[in-house]
């Protein structure tokens, strides 16, 4: 799904230029969006898709609330099916951390779904991540949780990334934001609202 999302948006991008084009992609515009950022683009999309239908196995989550640890039937304690997984780091660029977190809580202030979102943060405490919660807006039933370390290949990359998880922890429609390519981010929203609503 990622995959031809970035295929069709960047063949969509070198279609939008105003000059030669062969076979329906404009070959002057290339100088714009480069062959280098294309391969990465590519690259990162075929990299997101080794994430799916991998199991959270052994992560540790703590409600930065109520300081207590939670299990997957506590995560789901409201009846929902599937949860947006927002997730950031203190290691991350704080900018794009800022930017995932704003663009998530925006999309489910404006869409009625019928899942919700958790932010899972990798802090070294639960009330640095607190803080870092209370400088950014909210949306129904956001959940912030301490989650120190996940176990699937993306998690090492340094950004910052969505997922969805369903009730035996199973991770789906891995994502990572992209601040240059915000259509690409509304996208994505679509797709999951369409997928999972």
């Amino acid at each position: 799904m990622v995959l031809i999302l970035n295929v069709y948006l960047l063949l969509s991008y070198q279609g939008n230029g105003r000059s030669s084009k062969r076979r329906g992609i404009n070959t002057d515009s290339i100088s714009q969006f480069d062959s280098k950022t294309m391969t990465k683009y590519l690259l990162m999309s075929l990299d997101l898709l080794q994430n799916d239908g991998l199991r959270l196995e052994n992560t540790e989550i703590t409600d930065v609330v109520s300081h207590n640890k939670m299990n997957a039937d506590s995560l789901f304690a409201d009846g929902v099916d599937h949860l947006l997984v927002c997730r950031i780091s203190h290691y991350d660029c704080e900018a794009c951390d800022n930017y995932a977190l704003e663009r998530a809580i925006e999309f489910m202030n404006n869409n009625e779904v019928s899942f919700r979102m958790v932010v899972f943060g990798n802090y070294e405490t639960d009330l640095a991540l607190k803080i870092y919660s209370n400088n950014h807006s909210s949306c129904d039933g956001l959940k912030y949780c301490r989650v120190e370390d996940i176990n699937i290949p993306i998690d090492s990359h340094g950004n910052p990334y969505y997922f969805v998880i369903n009730k035996e922890m199973i991770v789906s429609d891995v994502y990572t934001p992209e601040k240059m390519m915000k259509e690409q981010t509304g996208m994505y929203f679509e797709v999951i609202k369409n997928k999972w609503q």
